[in-house]
């Protein structure tokens, strides 16, 4: 389960204990809409401030910055295949991420 509070970052909680298991630092801004891979091994976030944060779940590391968007970003969706990364913003723009080129 994903939490997310404006003073705090994004924690990862064991639906089974209720238990913290990750913490997700980023930056001071709260993120807006996440999206989890198809296995659940990475996570993306996205923040007010227009940047994609790509988390690996299993130790909380963040494996990429994206900061092609100006605005906050509205939209993530990973394919199901997991191929590929889109996300949507505020700014009208729409973009299209493959992960084998970032990971």
């Amino acid at each position: 389960v994903l939490s997310r509070s404006f003073d705090a970052p994004a924690h990862l909680w064991d639906p089974d204990t209720g238990r913290p298991v990750l913490s997700l630092e980023a930056h001071i801004n709260h993120f807006h809409v996440a999206a989890f891979f198809p296995d659940s091994r990475l996570l993306a976030l996205a923040y007010d401030d227009g940047t994609v944060r790509l988390w690996d779940v299993s130790d909380g590391t963040c494996l990429a910055t994206f900061t092609e968007h100006t605005a906050r970003v509205i939209h993530l969706v990973f394919s199901a295949d997991g191929d590929t990364l889109c996300s949507t913003g505020d700014d009208g723009r729409f973009y299209i991420r493959r992960l084998r080129d970032v990971l």
